[in-house]
């Protein structure tokens, strides 16, 4: 799932990488059938080596995942962190006991 945005070549890369806060992410594309456009979906979690947030965006008849999903995704970690610190990473007690609840 890391490699799906942190990877150039990873379908999530070009619409979901930030660098950090780093984003690992599986899109997927669900054939809708008949003349209707695909479902299109993501599910992601933030940051990568320790999870804080998962997301899950799924937008009907939306087309490709990576293309549709992917930049609500992009955009909802960027308000995250920006609502949650000014760092845009947790703070050292939130990094040390996992206590987002402290503020």
């Amino acid at each position: 799932m890391r490699g799906a945005v942190s990877d150039p070549e990873g379908t999530a890369n070009r619409t979901v990488y930030l660098g950090e806060p780093t984003i690992a992410a599986k899109t997927g594309t669900a054939q809708a059938g008949g003349k209707r456009g695909d479902h299109s979906w993501i599910a992601a979690y933030t940051p990568a080596d320790r999870p804080r947030w998962a997301i899950v965006v799924m937008i009907a008849h939306g087309g490709e995942a990576s293309l549709a999903a992917g930049p609500v995704v992009r955009r909802i970690v960027q308000s995250l962190y920006q609502s949650h610190s000014t760092t845009g990473t947790p703070s050292n007690q939130e990094r040390t006991t996992g206590d987002s609840h402290q503020r």
